[in-house]
């Protein structure tokens, strides 16, 4: 690219450059959006790591007779708090695939996550597992049928957004059949 002149005007209330091609020029500027670009997000996310507002759990969906094993992070609604998860994975007793889905019917879960911070507090997005005849919710992933006590990470890169009043629920898919998973997050003030 190449420019016939450039003239950089004063100082203004919005930062605009004026640029004049030269003659025949022909080229195109682009700029990424200061709070959307993947850089800034990852800035954003390995700070928060630092941060102390990193969370994690291991939670093991129950086998009771059919029924399928589901486990849930639950981001309750009076948190003042959005859940980002970074990373699950999941290994099964028994060969079967596990669904992932955002607001399953809930199972109220009650057991407080574990700060991946040495003496940091717990977080406020809940966990825990059970079964459900009939799970319900927006399936976005389903693994492949996993072999029986291999660790199976969700691929990745990507990160779920659980508002307040919202859960993430990882479901088997065969009726009367445990599986455990394991899923770390931040917690961000709303």
């Amino acid at each position: 690219m190449r420019f016939g002149s450039t003239t950089i005007g004063s100082p203004q209330n919005q930062p605009v450059v004026p640029v004049v091609p030269g003659s025949g020029a022909d080229f195109q500027i682009t700029t990424a959006g200061f709070a959307n670009n993947g850089a800034r997000a990852a800035e954003a996310f390995l700070s928060s790591l630092n941060a102390a507002h990193a969370y994690g759990a291991v939670i093991s969906g129950t086998a009771v007779a059919a029924q399928k094993a589901i486990a849930e992070l639950n981001n309750p609604n009076a948190s003042g708090k959005i859940v980002y998860v970074y990373m699950i994975d999941v290994f099964v007793p028994a060969a079967m695939a596990i669904a992932v889905l955002l607001n399953g019917t809930t199972l109220s879960p009650a057991t407080a996550s574990i700060p991946l911070q040495a003496g940091g507090a717990a977080g406020v997005a809940l966990v825990g597992g059970g079964a459900q005849a009939a799970p319900t919710g927006s399936q976005f992933y389903l693994t492949p049928s996993l072999a029986i006590n291999a660790d199976y990470a969700i691929p990745q890169p990507w990160i779920i957004k659980l508002p307040p009043n919202s859960n993430l629920q990882l479901q088997g898919q065969t009726v009367n059949q445990a599986f455990t998973c394991n899923l770390r997050w931040i917690e961000l003030i709303n």
